[in-house]
């Protein structure tokens, strides 16, 4: 009887960590919503969601803009600073994009695939001046990007059951320019004249580092030089970091 009381106590405190994170997420998607805005979307009883909003109230993840809404609360923000320290590869994203906008006078970005998401470790644009984009989660569409298509290749190679993530016409064209450049080297992709990027490994995870511009093309053979000295280098990076 104890071992199913607990096993059932773990079964309940899981679910209702499932639903706090479902909570933050639609509020850091949305922005600030009401209780029952709330319960609808995921499906479950007001009570249920008044019951879940005062906890996460209590930890601090949530706050109250207004007298009926809610939206994330600075919690997040302090534990998403505190977790970022755990990331090696974002201060080694940093300093390697600045690096590669300073070398080429492109746009420079490093990133991975997160559930069909984009998320970058720190992304430049082309303004010399303008300040780097931490870990930005982009709703960016995935084929418009060079990055995207990259990491997308990949899967599609290790078959996770994603097989057809990409079209026979567009996987045999991204492999024909790996075989070709090393890299993946796209011309007149979305607003950009041209874009290239180039797959590493974050821990465990495929990442890929890109360059890009609106402005300027780099032949194949210079951004991939560009590219390749700066997987290199970030790869060094972050196991320096790590320790």
């Amino acid at each position: 009887m104890y071992n199913m009381h607990s096993m059932a106590k773990k079964t309940d405190g899981i679910q209702s960590l499932e639903r706090g994170l479902q909570v933050l997420r639609l509020l850091a998607a949305r922005g600030a919503l009401t209780s029952s805005a709330i319960a609808e979307e995921l499906g479950i009883h007001q009570s249920s969601a008044s019951r879940l909003l005062k906890s996460l109230r209590l930890a601090g993840l949530v706050r109250k803009p207004s007298f009926r809404s809610f939206s994330v609360g600075y919690g997040v923000l302090h534990l998403a600073g505190i977790a970022m320290e755990s990331f090696p590869i974002i201060p080694a994203s940093v300093k390697v994009c600045v690096g590669l906008r300073a070398k080429t006078g492109c746009g420079a970005a490093a990133g991975t695939l997160w559930e069909d998401r984009i998320v970058y470790f720190a992304r430049v644009v082309f303004d010399p001046n303008a300040a780097p984009v931490l870990v930005e989660r982009s709703d960016f569409p995935i084929k418009k990007s060079a990055l995207g298509l990259l990491l997308l290749h990949r899967r599609c190679r290790e078959k996770r059951g994603d097989e057809g993530a990409l079209s026979k016409q567009l996987f045999d064209t991204i492999t024909k320019s790996l075989k070709e450049h090393g890299i993946l080297y796209v011309e007149n992709i979305h607003t950009n004249r041209f874009a290239a990027a180039v797959e590493f490994q974050c821990d465990d995870l495929p990442s890929a580092l890109v360059i890009h511009s609106e402005t300027k093309r780099l032949s194949p053979s210079e951004a991939a030089g560009a590219l390749n000295a700066a997987r290199q280098e970030i790869i060094s990076l972050t196991r320096n970091n790590m320790h």
